[in-house]
C-alpha cells in the first residue's frame, strides 16, 4: 500500500466528516436523523447502535437489497457506516485505514482474489491496515453492513472486533475466516 492516502481514503474521510459536521451531501444520507441518534463518537459502543439501527429498519421496513441500492441516498448511508466502521476499527486497532476499490485491494493483495472474486456492491470497497511485521489487513465493512441490514446475520460490531485481534497477532484471520466470507458472499 502507498504511503499517501488514495482518493477513496479520501472520499471516505469526506463522508464521515460531512455527516459528523451536519454539512450538506450531494444526493443526501438516508437516515440521517436516525443515525446521529447513534453517537458517532468513534468508539466500539457507537458500533452496537449501529447494529441496533440496522436491524430497526431492517425488522421495521424489510428492505429488498435491489430496490434500497437503487438510491444515492441509501447507497451513502451504507457507504457512510462501512467508512465509519472502518475508522472505528482502525482507532480500536492503532492503524489508519487505507480505502480501496476491490480491483485495487486485489492488485495490492493478488492472493484476495479467491475472495472477491464476484463484483458485488457489499465488496465494492475494501478497507485495508498496514501490519506492524509487513503485509496488510483487510476489511470489507461493507459487507457486514449489508448484511446486518437485509439478513440480520453478521455484526458491523463483531466484524470490527475482530481486526484489533488480527493486528494484534500480526497476522492475517485463519483461513477458515475467509470459507465463512465466501460463504455468506454466495448467499447474498
Amino acid at each position: 500500500m502507498s504511503q499517501s492516502k488514495s482518493e477513496l481514503t479520501k472520499s471516505a474521510e469526506g463522508y464521515v466528516a460531512s455527516f459528523l459536521k451536519g454539512a450538506p451531501f450531494p444526493g443526501g444520507f438516508a437516515y440521517r436523523e436516525e443515525l446521529s441518534k447513534c453517537n458517532l463518537d468513534f468508539t466500539m459502543d457507537s458500533l452496537k447502535r449501529i447494529d441496533v439501527l440496522l436491524d430497526q429498519i431492517r425488522e421495521k421496513q424489510a428492505p429488498d437489497f435491489e430496490t434500497f441500492v437503487a438510491s444515492a441516498a441509501n447507497q451513502h448511508f451504507v457507504h457512510l457506516i462501512a467508512f465509519y466502521a472502518g475508522k472505528v476499527a482502525g482507532l480500536n486497532a492503532g492503524a489508519e485505514p487505507q480505502w480501496h476499490t476491490r480491483e485495487a485491494a486485489i492488485a495490492l493483495v493478488p492472493q484476495l482474489k479467491h475472495l472477491w472474486a464476484d463484483d458485488l456492491f457489499e465488496t465494492s470497497v475494501i478497507c485495508m491496515f498496514r501490519m506492524k511485521g509487513g503485509g496488510s489487513q483487510q476489511y470489507p465493512p461493507l459487507l457486514s453492513v449489508c448484511n446486518r441490514l437485509f439478513q440480520g446475520e453478521k455484526s458491523v460490531w463483531g466484524s470490527a472486533s475482530g481486526i484489533k485481534f488480527a493486528m494484534a497477532k500480526n497476522t492475517p484471520p485463519p483461513e477458515g475466516v475467509f470459507r465463512k466470507f465466501r460463504r455468506i458472499l454466495n448467499s447474498l
